[in-house]
C-alpha cells in the first residue's frame, strides 16, 4: 500500500511540474501576443500616417499625370 502512495506521489509531483511549464509557456505566449497587438497597431498608424502625408495616395482621387505629360 505504501508502495502505490508514493508511486502516486511521484506522479502528482510530474503532474504539477508540467502544469508549471505549461503555465509558464502560456504567459510567455502571451506577453509575446500583446507585443505583437502592440506593434501592429503601431504600424497601421504608421501607415495611415504616411498615406495622408502623401496627399492620400490611397484615396479614391485620380493621381496627376507624371510631368513628362
Amino acid at each position: 500500500m505504501e508502495e502505490r502512495v508514493t508511486e502516486l506521489e511521484i506522479r502528482l509531483t510530474h503532474l504539477e511540474s508540467g502544469l508549471d511549464e505549461i503555465t509558464r509557456v502560456l504567459l510567455e505566449r502571451d506577453r509575446q501576443i500583446e507585443a505583437l497587438q502592440r506593434e501592429q497597431q503601431r504600424l497601421q498608424l504608421r501607415l495611415r500616417d504616411m498615406d495622408l502625408t502623401a496627399g492620400g495616395a490611397g484615396s479614391d482621387a485620380p493621381e496627376p499625370p507624371p510631368p513628362h505629360y
